[in-house]
Formats: structure tokens, C-alpha cells, sequence
């Protein structure tokens, strides 16, 4: 029982029947009100359609406090084609604002896109989630990491790795970097010292991801032995990452010691 057109996109209620028109004009039937006794939010629920376009009008970041706090909308939020509008557009307004976080969304999501492709291969949801937890808990680690260190210290460490510099590392090391080493990086890109014994790690300075790019090219059995140089060396002493399972080992000569079961430890 249908009259008048309605607005694009607009919610038509009738009786007997609950209908939804959708971008494209068409009118899609969404529920019987008289089956059950299922609420109207709960029958519209049974509809993917309606669910996906209320959802397009929130931000990523809404979807995922959606996914902690809200059952009714859970089973949607692994859509992958609905996060994928949506961090599209997001990434066409660069200047939009948004804070650190938001900003650190943006780059992980276009460099799974060089990854991927534009089409968003299936699967790079998963990818997405877990470089930004991994952001997420480097900034909370460094900010703890800050505050016990001295301020010449934290002065000494640089601004974040540029996309293209962790690329170049990953195509060096010939499969992908740890999470947690990629994420301090996207934190601080490593340090820059003035003299010897001055690094954070037994006076160890933090490598860039230009220098373990160098290291890599130079040292050939890190490489093969699937070892990421975290520290420069002092004299036969140096930080590395096992990739295999993202230990942090100590090498002195020819010795490797486990020093911590991941980088945040």
C-alpha cells in the first residue's frame, strides 16, 4: 500500500509490510510485522541492507566500538566491503581531522592497498585490525617506555618511519616484519646519537628502517637466518628480532640469547 515517492534512501513504514528504498531506487521488502513477535528494530535487523546502510554513516572508529559494545549490529561489522567504503573515503579527505590514531588508520590502510590492490583482496580486514591494535600498543608502550628514560633520550629518538622506508625493509627481509617491530617504527623510526654507548638498549642505539635496510643488504646471514637487526652493534653485541616467532634475541658472536618473547615485553 504505497504512495508517493519517496526520498532517496528513505525508510517507507506501510502496513502490512516494512520496505526500504535504497540508493539505487529499488524498493527492497524487509520483514512481515505480523510474523512472531519480533520488535520493528529487531526485524529490520534481519535485513543486510538495512544494516549496511546504517552503518555507512558512521566512522571506522565507531564500527569498532559498535563491535565491543553492541550485539545487534556484531555479525555486520565483519563486512569487509562496508569498512572498505568507508576507509576509501576516508583516505580521499587526507585532511579531514582526526588525531593520531586516525592519521596511523590512514597509512595502514593505504599500504595494505599498495599491498592488495585497489580491490581489496579478501582477508585484508583481518591484516587492518591487527596493525592497528599493534599502532595502538606501541603509542601506549613508548608513552610508558617515556617516561622512565631520560628527556636527552627521548629526544634523541626520530619521527615516524615513512610507508615507503617499511616497505623497503619487508622487500629486504623477504617476508613481512613483525607487527610489533613495524608498529614502534610507525612510532619512532629508530634513533640518532651523538657518540658511543648513548642508545637505549645497553647503549645500543634503536636502528632506523633505513638503517636495518642496510644491515639486511650488507649482512647476509640475518637474512637467512630470519633475524630483523633491531640495534646498531657494540663491539660483538647486537638487539634482533626472530621473525619466526617475534623473540627479541641478544647475538654476542656467535651465541644467540632469547631476552624477551616479543618486542613489547
Amino acid at each position: 500500500d504505497l504512495t508517493g515517492t519517496p526520498a532517496p534512501g528513505g525508510l517507507i513504514l506501510s502496513r502490512p509490510e516494512i520496505m526500504v528504498q535504497l540508493d539505487d531506487g529499488r524498493v527492497v521488502h524487509v520483514a512481515n510485522p505480523f510474523r512472531g513477535s519480533a520488535s520493528p528494530m529487531e526485524l529490520l535487523a534481519r535485513s543486510s541492507d538495512v544494516r549496511r546502510r546504517i552503518l555507512s554513516f558512521s566512522s571506522i572508529f565507531d564500527l569498532g566500538s559498535l563491535r565491543c559494545t553492541c550485539k545487534f549490529f556484531r555479525g555486520s561489522l565483519e563486512d569487509e566491503k562496508l569498512w572498505g567504503d568507508l576507509m576509501v573515503e576516508d583516505a580521499r579527505n587526507p585532511r579531514k581531522a582526526g588525531g593520531t590514531l586516525r592519521k596511523a588508520a590512514r597509512r595502514i590502510f593505504r599500504g595494505i592497498q599498495r599491498e592488495t590492490g585497489a580491490a581489496l583482496s579478501p582477508g585484508w580486514l583481518s591484516k587492518f585490525s591487527a596493525r592497528l591494535q599493534g599502532y595502538h600498543a606501541a603509542r601506549r608502550f613508548w608513552k610508558r617506555v617515556s617516561s622512565t628514560i631520560s628527556p636527552r633520550v627521548v629526544c634523541s629518538l626520530r619521527r615516524p618511519a615513512p610507508a615507503r622506508d617499511l616497505d623497503l625493509v619487508e622487500e629486504a627481509l623477504g617476508k613481512p616484519m613483525p607487527i610489533q617491530v613495524r608498529s614502534s617504527l610507525m612510532v619512532f623510526n629508530g634513533q640518532e646519537v651523538e657518540g658511543p654507548r648513548q642508545g637505549i638498549i645497553h647503549g645500543m642505539p634503536l636502528l632506523s628502517a633505513a638503517q636495518m635496510r642496510e644491515e639486511l643488504r650488507w649482512r647476509p646471514d640475518l637474512k637467512e637466518a630470519g633475524l630483523l637487526p633491531l640495534t646498531a652493534k657494540a663491539g660483538i653485541q647486537q638487539i634482533v628480532c626472530r621473525v619466526s616467532d617475534e623473540k627479541i634475541l641478544l647475538l654476542e658472536g656467535h651465541q644467540r640469547l632469547v631476552r624477551g618473547s616479543s618486542y613489547f615485553q
